[in-house]
């Protein structure tokens, strides 16, 4: 059952070199090993160990101006032109990632791979939210990686997998895989990748429900095409009270922003993703 998850992994991913690991902060704590100089990281919709790895890696760390979770592409150029210029003979610089930003902001995934090649900068997708929809594209980065964790789009409950299209890359990262190797339920994974799609529709149906229900307040991201969370903006305490009754009325678990994985406004994160299809 192995090699039929490695082979689905493949498909979606569009990279040939496809590991599973055991969890998803081991893909980002090999993937951060795979550079050697300033890690580039988005201010927000990308994931709380981006920076506490990089500072644990002792590296310089340079975070990327975001409006709502989007990339801000003129400062991606500005901070890369900064790394660059701090960077030692031979090390790489690495940007990491979330291309469903937020999980719900779809970010410009070709243009910053186009963006980063440019200056030799390392490009790395985090597909937590992204992995089975046109935003999971390997032709746009040099590393992919997802957790198959509880609330992801694969939910499994367990593993993760680090893939790439560099088979020099991929050489150097397997004996660092083989210390994170996954002994899990690999017919899980299997059962649950090819119920991807399936889900994928459930949470954009859940999610499109949620957004008519409160369409009298502020929704951010209403109109993005993956909204796996739902960002309701609320103005006042009374505003914010209203939308969280509405959360508890129909058992939908949310969380209050500001939040750097999701955004950093006033906000309630209606996390969609965490129910089950």
């Amino acid at each position: 059952m192995k090699d039929a998850v490695l082979k689905e992994l493949r498909h979606l991913t569009k990279h040939e070199n496809v590991a599973v690991i055991n969890r998803g902060n081991a893909a980002i704590l090999l993937t951060m090993l795979q550079s050697t100089g300033p890690i580039l990281i988005p201010k927000e919709g990308g994931w709380m160990t981006y920076e506490k790895f990089a500072v644990a890696l002792n590296r310089e760390l340079i975070k990327v101006d975001t409006k709502q979770a989007k990339i801000d592409l003129e400062d991606l150029k500005s901070k890369i032109t900064a790394a660059k210029k701090n960077c030692k003979e031979n090390e790489q610089v690495l940007f990491i990632y979330h291309s469903n930003a937020a999980y719900t902001i779809a970010q410009d995934t070709k243009e910053i791979y186009n963006i980063c090649h440019s200056s030799d900068v390392l490009v790395a997708m985090d597909a937590c939210g992204s992995i089975g929809t046109e935003l999971a594209n390997g032709h746009h980065c040099d590393i992919m990686f997802s957790s198959f964790g509880k609330w992801k789009l694969i939910d499994a409950n367990e593993g993760a997998f680090i893939s790439t299209q560099n088979k020099d890359l991929f050489q150097k990262v397997k004996p660092l895989v083989a210390a994170v190797s996954f002994d899990g339920n690999f017919s899980l994974i299997h059962q649950k990748i090819k119920d991807l799609p399936n889900r994928i529709e459930f949470l954009r149906n859940k999610s499109q429900e949620i957004i008519q229900d409160l369409s009298k307040f502020q929704i951010l991201n209403k109109s993005q095409k993956f909204p796996f969370v739902v960002l309701v903006k609320f103005k006042n305490e009374i505003e914010r009270l209203n939308i969280a009754a509405y959360c508890t009325k129909n058992e939908l678990e949310y969380t209050v922003c500001p939040r750097e994985i999701r955004i950093m406004e006033d906000a309630i994160s209606i996390e969609v993703k965490r129910l089950e299809s």
